[in-house]
This record gives structure tokens, sequence and C-alpha cells, in this order.
């Protein structure tokens, strides 16, 4: 049962603050009976209660002084009644109780705009990996490619007819049923087999028009029939009506369920509506009869409906009108193609669309006038002719009309303006956004540029800037559809690039910054492409830094690898060991063109977290321009360590004459050998790193070469000193 806006307001009772509802509910067990024969009110012989009755006393003396006016949550309802109470702060400790009537209504759920479903987190992944699947991606980088270039993926990368259907199949999943819509109408428009042939266009529009519709229709059809057979039970049990009002009350109905069929173009939904009627409407039989030659949008049936049209002219000018009765004269009005005062009797905008489309005759008239001597050159087709008649009845009809093209959130939010809207209203005032399904249409008929994303942007939908993967893959497959130089241009254009940066933000708050890093690939700019590309990849090395070491990047479920690396765990026990060389060798470089110094820098700085300072050495001199990094890392963390393992006694405060280091073992031999590896680019150079490292250098050559040898102390603790300087220097971190 729907409620009404115009709720009848009933006398108000006074009732001691705190009963709340269950005072309400007794009251209303009690008197609800006279609902129907006391013309007087209700509760007009009900005794307020005072102030100085011990139950008021004992439920208002704690109450706080606060309160004021505020509304309570505290209402019941029970036979058609609503109890509202309403607190005040008096002397009498009372409060109101405010009694609204309900009945049933036109106002259903049905017909408010149906919302697109947000995507929830790691729901667009499906789609992401239907990209993949259409052959979305980008080839290696080869050696002649710069550091810092990288393949960027564009919507021309890939198969756009597979992109499509994957988006068809898995769009419910991710978006709900109006984002579905949305991918099906892109077939219908852009997606045939000759999308250039207006025909066949029209015929899919129409096809797929008819289904949406008459989703839309059969769910207002079962909340009517619901909130209808919940009425007519409450209307006998209190007041019993006679069969022929009855029988008018359920023509009155199966009228107004032929009107929205027709609007989903159901002709023959219509008929059996009407034939259900089993002979109580004298004049359904002659109704069929019409429905069956003017209903559709057939040739045949436009022919019939141009001679309907006069028919309705005529009994117009007789006044027949009045005696049909509404419901039956909106059904004649519609399918003579005369929707000026019908189409606010629509569900939404779409089944106003379709009532435009399919009966109006505005594109007969401006045929007609194209083919007459000196009619205009340019030929409007009926896409356009129907849109243009929809916009001209949303302008005549105000802003307040239910077949408004736009998104759910703007009705919402004009339903119930807030403060801050309030605010803005003395502003500037800025036009509404349309709906995304409409604005699709509009592109198709060339109303405006279909390349041109901004019109496909996350207002058209939602008010979430960071809800932008619907408009995202719908702009990339629309885009992969069109195809051509236009599409190339348009996916650098700012639009489409404010909307990728957008969704990489949101894939990466969600915790999918692997799905972030391939989206940032659709970045035109090179810089800007490499930028993103580097972060995200720091990013994804800090955030598994309590897990095991090796990391996959890999797209699930679809078999193909981003890049399966693993980090050297390069660990004393592997070095005395000699396994070095096999734990180095393991990589395979993303085939998306990411270029290979940054997987190891991400790696280096992963491992620099996790503790492991061999395999971070490992990684930074595979980078590659990162020498000083390496050393400062081998000064800081790992020299001392070696020393002090090969110390025969351990250091003690006071004078000593030398300090006896052991032969060396494989975990010296490797800092000896990385440091023999960066000899040439320590070598003239005057800056603390490289003066440390030839320190360091020579010194591990001379114990090599001595192996049982024996140091001076003062070397020694001066190495240390300027290691640890270096450590907090050049790493910045102080421990």
């Amino acid at each position: 049962m729907a409620v009404s806006q115009a709720v009848n307001p009933l006398p108000e009772v006074v009732v001691a603050a705190g009963l709340g509802a269950l005072a309400a509910e007794q009251a209303l067990a009690e008197e609800v009976h006279s609902v129907r024969d006391a013309d007087r009110g209700i509760f007009d012989d009900a005794k307020p209660v005072e102030v100085k009755d011990k139950v008021a006393q004992q439920w208002t003396s704690s109450a706080p002084r606060t309160l004021g006016s505020a509304g309570s949550f505290r209402a019941c309802m029970r036979g058609g009644l609503l109890a509202l109470p309403v607190m005040q702060a008096d002397s009498s400790g009372t409060f109101r109780l405010r009694l609204l009537r309900l009945s049933p209504g036109d106002a259903s759920s049905s017909q408010a705009p149906s919302r697109v479903s947000a995507s929830l987190p790691g729901r667009s992944v499906v789609l992401l990996e239907g990209l993949v699947q259409a052959g979305f991606t980008v080839p290696k980088a080869t050696s002649r490619t710069p550091p810092f270039a990288l393949s960027p993926l564009t919507p021309l990368s890939g198969d756009a007819k597979v992109l499509l259907d994957r988006c068809c199949q898995l769009s419910s999943e991710c978006f709900g049923v109006r984002g579905a819509e949305a991918f099906e109408l892109l077939g219908a428009l852009f997606g045939g087999e000759a999308p250039g042939d207006k025909r066949q266009v029209m015929l899919r529009l129409s096809a797929w028009l008819a289904r949406a519709n008459g989703r839309t229709v059969s769910r207002h059809l079962e909340r009517s029939s619901f909130a209808a057979s919940s009425a007519t039970c409450e209307v006998r049990l209190l007041s019993p009506v006679s069969g022929l009002e009855a029988d008018g009350v359920a023509n009155a109905r199966r009228l107004e369920a032929v009107f929205h069929l027709l609007t989903a173009n159901s002709v023959r939904g219509a008929l059996l509506e009407l034939n259900s009627a089993g002979g109580r409407g004298v004049y359904f039989d002659r109704l069929a009869a019409i429905l069956a030659a003017c209903g559709g949008a057939s040739a045949s049936g436009r022919e019939r409906r141009r001679w309907l049209r006069r028919q309705l002219e005529d009994w117009r000018r007789q006044g027949v009108p009045d005696l049909m009765g509404p419901d039956l004269w909106r059904i004649y009005s519609l399918l003579a193609g005369d929707l000026s005062e019908v189409v606010a009797d629509t569900l939404d905008w779409r089944t106003a669309f379709g009532a435009y489309l399919w009966y109006s005759g505005a594109g007969e008239d401006q045929g007609q006038q194209d083919e007459a001597p000196g009619g205009p050159a340019a030929e409007k087709s009926d896409l356009q002719s129907a849109l243009g008649a929809l916009e001209a009845a949303v302008r005549l009809h105000g802003s307040s009309c239910r077949f408004r093209p736009v998104p759910s959130h703007v009705v919402a939010s004009a339903s119930a303006p807030s403060m801050f809207s309030r605010q803005e209203g003395l502003g500037e005032a800025r036009p509404d956004p349309y709906d995304l399904q409409f604005n699709a249409l509009r592109a198709a008929a060339g109303l405006i540029d279909s390349c041109d994303v901004v019109h496909y942007d996350y207002m058209t939908y939602t008010p979430d800037p960071l809800d932008v993967a619907l408009s995202w893959h719908f702009s990339v497959v629309l885009l992969a559809l069109q195809g051509g130089e236009r599409t190339a241009v348009a996916s650098a254009e700012e639009g489409f690039q404010r909307m990728t940066r957008q969704y990489c933000l949101a894939l990466e708050l969600q915790g999918l910054s692997e799905w972030a890093l391939y989206v940032a690939h659709f970045v035109s700019d090179g810089q800007a492409r490499a930028a993103m590309v580097q972060r995200l990849l720091l990013g994804l090395s800090s955030q598994g830094v309590n897990v095991a070491l090796e990391e996959k990047l890999h797209l699930q479920g679809t078999g193909f690898t981003i890049g399966s690396f693993q980090t050297p765990r390069i660990t004393m026990e592997t070095l005395r060991k000699g396994d070095v060389s096999n734990s180095s060798e393991q990589e395979n470089i993303t085939p998306w063109g990411i270029p290979e110094a940054w997987l190891w820098r991400a790696r280096a700085f992963r491992s620099e977290e996790a503790g492991d300072w061999p395999g971070a050495v490992h990684c930074w001199l595979r980078v590659g321009g990162a020498e000083d990094r390496a050393v400062a890392i081998i000064s800081g963390y790992l020299l001392g360590p070696a020393l002090m393992g090969h110390a025969s006694a351990p250091f003690q405060r006071g004078a000593v004459e030398a300090i006896l280091l052991a032969p060396m073992t494989q975990p010296a031999e490797w800092l000896l050998s990385v440091l023999e590896e960066l000899a040439p680019a320590m070598a003239h150079r005057d800056i603390l790193w490289a003066e440390l490292g030839r320190e360091a250098l020579g010194f591990l050559r001379h114990w090599s070469q001595a192996g049982q040898a024996r140091f001076n102390p003062a070397s020694v603790v001066r190495l240390y000193h300027r290691s640890e300087k270096l450590r907090k220097g050049g790493l910045g971190l102080p421990w």
C-alpha cells in the first residue's frame, strides 16, 4: 500500500510524555471501530492526562529539559491510522499525538527512478578481466624502449565485440539491472553488424526499450495489485460495496494496466488484460479491436493512427471525453499519438520515451513536410523526433514531473533538499545531469558528441565521485565500438583521462592496486603514466611486508600473469651454502611493458622494510644507477655483522693491540664480490658513499689476501663510525 502525500490530519490527542507508543496503541485499539461512522473526529471525549497524575509524574520527572519540540520515533499504526507523537516542552509535561489516516494512492515505489547499484569493492574485477580477455594488453618493452616509457593502452587495443559481450554478461553482477541495461543499450545502438543502418538500429532499440519498460511495468503492476487487494479487503470489512461499484473499480484498474502495457509496446499483454475481464466491460471488445489495429510501431499501425487522431479531434469537439472517462480516453489518446495530456501518467522517462517513439505522430508529420514541395532538406529521424518531443514535454510539465530523464540521486535531492543545497541555490544554478542511458540515446541521435565521455561521467548515475567504475567501462566499450581516429583523440582528451585517474584511485582504495596498475596504462601522457605506475609499484611493495616475500601480480581467474616474481631472500645461511646465483635468477617480466628496473626497485624497498638487507642489495644492483643505495646498505647493515662474526674474540672496552679476524667465509666473500662489482662506479667520486665504499673494499681485499688477518683497532672503529654516518645520512634510517 502506498501512502499518499496528502494524508488526512485528524484531531490531535494529548498523551503523557513517556507513555509513547503504548498509550497511543491502547487509545487506537479502543476507538478505531468508530473511524468510519463518526464525523466528529477521534478521541473527542478522551480526557487529557494531567501533570498531577502519578503516572505522568513518574514518567516525566527524569525527562531532560532540553528536548524542546523534538519529534519522536515512537509511532504506531492500526486500522489505517498512524499515531505520531510530537513532544513539547511545557509545564504540563505532556505531548500531543498527531493522527494521520492512510489511504491508497498513486505514488508507488515503482514510479521512483531505478537506481544503479553502487559497485561493491572487487566487483569490477570481472569486467577488468573481460578487458584482458578481449585483447587489451600491452606488448613487452624492448631493449630500445626508454626506461621511462610505457606502452599505453587505448580503447582501440582489443576486440570491441568480445568486450561488449563480456560486459553484457557480467555487468549485472557488478552494477545491477540498471547498469546491465546500459551495456545492452550500447549494443543496440552501436554494436550491430551494420551500425550505420538506421532501420536496424531502430529495431534493436525498440526491442531493448520494450524489454526495459516491460520490467518496469511488471514491477508496478505487481505492487499495484498487492496494494489494491489489501485496500479492497479493508474496504469490504468496514463498508461493503455493491457489485456494480466493484466492477467499476476493477475495470478502471484494467484500463490503467492496459495503458502502462502499451507504453512497454506490449500489445499482446494489453489484449490479454482486456480479455481477462470476461465480458464485464461492454466496450472492451471494441477497444481490443482498436488496440490490435493501432498498437505497436508497425507501418500499418501508423497509418491507422492517423485516422484515429482525426476521430479524437471530432470526439473532443463533441465533448465525448467527459462521457468516456479519463481512463479510457487516455488509451485512445495514446493510440492516436496525442500525448500532451497523457504523458504525465507514464511511470518514468523510459516509458514516456517509448510512448513518443512508438505512438507519437511527430516523426510522421515531419516526414510529410519533407515530402512536400519546399519542405526542409534535412530529414529528422524518429529517434531525434522522440527525444525532442520528450524534452519539450519535460519543459512543459516542469522539473517536478516524474518522467524527467535525470538520475535517481537528482530526484532524491530535489525531493529532500538539504541546507547545503539551499545555500548552493543562492549562487549560480547548475543544470541537472541527464541519465546515463538518456545520454547514450542522445549520442546515437547525433544530438551530442558520442566520443565526449564527459556525458557518461559518474554524476549520470551516482553522487559519489569515486564510484566511477560504470562510467569508465561504459566509455571504454563505447569508444571501442566506434573506433577510428576520433576515438584515439577522445581517449587522450581530458575527460577520459580524468575518469581514468579517478578509477585508479578508487581501485587503489579498494585494495586492488594490481588492477589500478593495469588501468594506469590507459593514461595517455607518458610521464604521468610512468609516475603513476612507479607509485603503484612502490605501494604494492609496502603492502605485503608481513607475508611471504614471494609476491605475484596476477589477474585472478584469467590465466594472464602480470608478473610472477620472488624477492630473493639472501640470508647468511644462503650465502654460506653458496646458492646466491640460484636465488637471484627468478624473474618474469610483466607483459604490460613495465621496465624491469621498476619491478626491482619495488622489490628493493620491500626487502628494506622487511629487514632483508642482503636481498635489498641484490635488488638495488639489478635496478641500475642505484650504486649509492647498495653501498650504503652494505656499509651500514652488512659489513659490521660480517666483521663481528669473524672476530676471534668479542670487542671489549679498553686498549687492545689488534683485532684478529678468522679467514673469510661465504658471506664475507659475497660482500667482497659485490664491492668489486661496484668498484667502477665508486672510482673517481669524492662523495661519502664512494669514499666509504673504496675504504671497505680495500679492507676486505687485505683480509681476503691475508687469510687470518690482524687489524688496527683504530681503523676498524673509524670504518664503523663512517658507516653509521652514511646509514643515517644516506638512507635516513637512524637505527
